[in-house]
């Protein structure tokens, strides 16, 4: 299935971090920096949800109050990022009113709620770490595709499980100096193909986590996104932009 497609338009360049930090835990994103490219963009209406910084979001408020019918916000979520105190501006606007500085987990869940093509109960985060997994008497080198705090993808390589099978797994949070040692249960399988790229693997759901592994996935995809934040231009951020600034 394809990536949920989420449009940001960002006048002020408040919300180019998104960019950075929403790819990896499972989406597409596409950028315009002026509403007027939005709006002449033949694709503008193919998105499954609309992010607007403040600035955006007022001009199209009033493009909206002209009796203008906009089929680019029509039958989607929309969502406005904006500086504290601004929300009556929106209140009879249809859409969902974050004020800066906000925090990402609440974005996420957001969509969890509102977008029908991305149901995910965890947040989960697309990496690339070494890993093993174990099954019966064997332990066999793999990578971990990705990790959530309900769960992993394992790219398995020769060694195939089969549904209901329970493994053991060890992954080291690189940067963290913590290594998880979790069970879980095969819940789903992918068979190498062409059109995946001959990827095969397996779906695993974490069994019983404890309290502490949990906290650890949640610290590790909090810094995973940091070190991805730190490689944003930071000449093109609004330094009040702090949409980690509390716990995942």
């Amino acid at each position: 299935m394809e990536k949920p497609l989420i449009t940001i338009v960002d006048e002020n360049e408040a919300l180019i971090k998104l960019q950075a930090v929403l790819p990896p835990l499972g989406f597409r994103v596409r950028m315009f920096l002026k509403l007027s490219d939005f709006m002449s963009a033949p694709e503008k209406t193919s998105s499954e949800a609309i992010i607007l910084d403040g600035r955006s979001a007022e001009a199209l408020i009033l493009l909206t109050e002209s009796g203008r019918l906009l089929s680019c916000i029509e039958n989607r979520p929309v969502i406005i990022i904006s500086e504290a105190g601004n929300m009556k501006i929106y209140q009879n606007f249809p859409s969902k009113y974050f004020e800066l500085p906000y925090v990402l987990p609440m974005l996420f869940r957001f969509f969890q709620e509102n977008l029908p093509v991305f149901r995910r109960e965890h947040m989960r985060l697309k990496t690339s770490l070494p890993g093993i997994y174990c099954h019966g008497e064997g332990c066999h080198v793999a990578e971990i595709m990705s990790l959530g705090t309900g769960g992993a993808f394992i790219k398995t390589g020769w060694h195939q499980l089969e549904n209901n099978d329970l493994v053991r797994i060890g992954i080291p949070l690189l940067g963290m100096n913590k290594e998880l040692e979790i069970e879980g249960r095969v819940v789903y399988l992918i068979e190498p193909n062409e059109e995946n790229k001959y990827l095969q693997g397996v779906g695993v759901c974490f069994t019983r986590p404890e309290t502490e592994t949990v906290c650890y996935v949640e610290d590790y995809i909090r810094y995973f996104l940091q070190e991805e934040l730190l490689k944003v231009d930071r000449a093109c951020v609004n330094p009040a932009l702090n949409f980690l600034s509390l716990p995942i």
